[in-house]
């Protein structure tokens, strides 16, 4: 059975972009988007509790990459 959580999926898709493997990455963001459409970069930097600004930026920028919508 999938998971029905979105957040595992979120951190792959910005794992494998960092990774260069970005065709892997826009699948699993495919498969956030199943789970939640609404997710989006704008909705994830108010929500996401990184304690360093930077981490933040580094992870939204991977998803960005590989196309999550703002």
């Amino acid at each position: 059975m999938a998971s029905p959580y979105y957040w595992d999926r979120a951190y792959m898709a910005g794992t494998y972009t960092m990774i260069g493997r970005v065709d892997e990455a826009q699948h699993k963001l495919y498969e956030v988007l199943q789970i939640m459409p609404s997710y989006a970069i704008n909705r994830l930097a108010h929500a996401e509790p990184f304690q360093s600004p930077d981490d933040m930026h580094h992870f939204l920028e991977a998803l960005r990459r590989a196309g999550l919508p703002g």
